[in-house]
């Protein structure tokens, strides 16, 4: 049975895993969560270890989120797939998180998502008309890491040298990225630019997000 996409106005109860293919195939299961926005949003914030109310405040755009009978049914389902496993903290609330199993279905998510993007993400000699026309200060985005990190000043950058740096990299202003995000995943922008290590650039006023792809 090939996998199918939940449409925001579907029942999630009427949602299922085809249980006997995902125990024994992590791509499958892969291509399932990312055709699934709130399953997607749930196991993109499992990277780190969460507590069921926490991923209950998952943000999802356009969307009204998860009930509470459907993440433990999933939580529960991911736990017998071994992708998951859950622990007591010292007080009464129940944390989860990835197992290895579950970093490598993360793995292979990213890849996809990566893979997704390609096409619509614009290389850099078509994003940036004419570096020699962007301001003095932009994001280090080689040495500042990634988007949610700091801005470092530099005083009249090497633009041949930033556009041999750039070589490789793919991306959009921020507000179009965003839109390609929701449009294409249905998930928090800012969880995919986390996953996906995007990194931003800053150019004449203007804020870009980028991904890095093999040269």
């Amino acid at each position: 049975m090939a996998p199918r996409r939940e449409t925001l106005g579907e029942k999630e109860e009427d949602w299922e895993f085809e249980e006997e293919e995902l125990l024994s195939d992590p791509e499958l299961l892969a291509t399932e969560i990312v055709e699934n926005p709130r399953m997607l949003s749930i196991f993109l914030r499992l990277a780190t270890p969460k507590t069921a109310k926490a991923l209950l405040n998952t943000k999802i755009p356009n969307d009204r989120g998860v009930a509470k009978a459907t993440l433990y049914r999933w939580l529960n389902k991911l736990q017998r797939m071994k992708a998951v496993s859950s622990a007591k903290g010292l007080g009464r609330a129940r944390y989860y998180r990835l197992t290895e199993q579950g970093h490598e279905i993360l793995n292979i998510i990213k890849r996809i998502m990566k893979e997704v993007l390609r096409d619509k993400l614009l290389p850099p000699e078509t994003l940036f008309k004419d570096l020699s026309k962007a301001s003095s200060t932009h994001r280090d985005i080689f040495s500042t890491g990634p988007l949610y990190g700091y801005t470092r000043r530099r005083e009249k950058p090497e633009y041949e040298a930033l556009k041999e740096q750039l070589k490789g990299w793919r991306g959009l202003e921020l507000s179009d990225f965003i839109k390609t995000v929701i449009e294409t995943f249905g998930v928090d922008p800012i969880a995919v630019m986390r996953a996906l290590n995007a990194h931003s650039l800053e150019l004449n006023g203007k804020q870009y997000v980028l991904i890095h792809y093999k040269k």
